[in-house]
């Protein structure tokens, strides 16, 4: 059922729900009443002062890191030699350059192709399934990107698996 109301900024009246209770005729007045105030810029003013007074502070999604305005104040910039807390000096794994090698994806691909979609343990297709190394990838290198040293398992039987996820294996 319609009632009619009273625009509360132009002063013209409008029909409207009774459950919505509304005090604008339209969105233009709801606009020009400036209740919403949401995604309105802050001034030059406001943006200085939040810039001064974050100055130096470390930020808060940034652990480690000093919030650094420099000898321009610009924003945004870290303080030189700050590093976040889990940096490891740059070192990477084997595991993780063994991914990075242009040959791996390939080598994924062809294991996926050559046992058809289908987990090798559980007889599942499809579904969320991995690359498996045999032998630790790691610990032979050599055989990292042999296709005969791959079988297709899904997440659930890898996880099963004695070199999963940095695991030493324990068969060989």
């Amino acid at each position: 059922m319609k009632k009619e109301f009273i625009c509360v900024q132009c002063g013209s009246k409008f029909l409207a729900y009774i459950s919505k209770k509304q005090k604008f005729c339209g969105r233009g007045c709801f606009k020009k009443s400036k209740v919403f105030t949401h995604n309105i810029p802050h001034t030059n003013e406001a943006n200085e002062k939040n810039r001064k007074a974050h100055l130096g502070k470390e930020v808060p999604s940034m652990k480690g890191h000093k919030y650094w305005g420099g000898i321009t104040g610009e924003k945004n910039w870290f303080e030189k030699g700050s590093k976040p807390w889990n940096y490891q000096g740059g070192e990477r794994s084997l595991s993780k350059m063994i991914k990075d090698d242009k040959r791996y994806k390939p080598w994924r691909e062809a294991v996926f192709r050559r046992d058809d979609w289908v987990c090798q343990n559980c007889k599942k297709r499809g579904g969320k399934l991995e690359a498996h190394h045999i032998k630790s990838k790691t610990k032979y290198i050599e055989l990292a990107f042999d296709v005969d040293n791959g079988q297709t398992l899904c997440k659930e039987c890898h996880k099963l698996t004695d070199n999963y996820a940095g695991r030493t294996n324990k068969k060989n």
